[in-house]
């Protein structure tokens, strides 16, 4: 596999973000521009993300920045509201967390990606329901483990 590499311009990162997950219809690619000319690109998959915290932690930060552009590091530190968020500069690492449910942030003017926690899918929540729906019914178990009895006298049947 060959060296992925990013660059300061949005466009082309968008861009080869896009070359990569073609074919991938939960790939998500959001713009989002800031009141003052912030410039970045929101990429996630559907379905593994809390689309709610995208929404409220990402997105709207960006749209409500007041600065002209952001480096990599003001954006994870000041400007996006969200607990977990960092500057990955290792592809490997930042394509490993982007493809359990993290969300992955450029920025003009930066060639580094911020990661960002939102994972929303639960691997529990369809175990749960799985094991419930296989539980028997209450009273069941008397039946199935019961002692056995003896039959019932003619006279009482």
């Amino acid at each position: 596999m060959e060296q992925i590499t990013f660059s300061a311009d949005l466009e082309s990162n968008i861009r080869l973000m896009q070359a990569i997950f073609q074919g991938d219809n939960t790939f998500v690619t959001r713009r989002a521009s800031g009141q003052n000319g912030l410039s970045c690109a929101v990429f996630f998959f559907d379905g593994m993300v809390n689309n709610i915290a995208i929404n409220q932690s990402v997105v709207r930060p960006i749209v409500c920045a007041d600065c002209e552009k952001a480096t990599a590091d003001e954006l994870a530190r000041t400007i996006l509201q969200v607990n977990d968020s960092r500057v990955e500069t290792d592809t490997n690492k930042l394509f490993a967390s982007f493809l359990y449910g993290d969300t992955v942030v450029f920025t003009e003017g930066d060639a580094r990606p911020v990661v960002v926690n939102t994972k929303g899918f639960s691997v529990g929540q369809r175990a749960r329901k799985r094991a419930r729906a296989l539980r028997p019914a209450r009273g069941l178990h008397r039946v199935l483990y019961a002692q056995p009895r003896a039959h019932p006298p003619p006279s009482q049947r």
